[in-house]
């Protein structure tokens, strides 16, 4: 009987040293696939993100678009968009552009052109999108 104890009591914590290394496997292969998911989707927004600039590379743009981007683009710190050395994806901006609206120096329809460049400001990597009347 005392050796029938021993095997089963050998089975027993046999089989809950395997039960806690297969958890630890799968533990550690779900967060190798959390990893890779975070990897690719970093991977996708970075490759978005660049080109979703391009519609401002050197372009023709109006008033409207200009304020688009400034909606689009407010408090984003890796953005920057100017017009008249006025940056306007801030609060202030937001307010300059609604006083030249209500101005009339600044209507939708506004024939603007528009540049973009990488701007390192403080060691960080920007985007300066650049509006400059026609």
């Amino acid at each position: 009987m005392d050796n029938t104890t021993n095997k089963a009591l050998m089975i027993g914590v046999s089989l809950f040293v395997t039960v806690i290394i297969a958890s630890g496997v799968i533990g550690v292969i779900n967060q190798i696939k959390k990893v890779y998911a975070d990897v690719y989707n970093t991977d996708t927004n970075l490759s978005s993100r660049f080109s979703e600039f391009t519609k401002y590379e050197e372009t023709n743009r109006t008033g409207l678009d200009m304020i688009n981007a400034a909606n689009k683009y407010y408090n984003d710190n890796f953005v920057i968009i100017e017009y008249k050395e006025n940056v306007l994806n801030n609060e202030l901006g937001i307010e300059y552009l609604n006083n030249e609206l209500e101005a009339n120096r600044l209507t939708y329809d506004k024939k603007v052109y528009s540049s973009v460049e990488n701007v390192n400001i403080d060691g960080i990597e920007k985007t300066k999108i650049i509006f400059i009347d026609k």
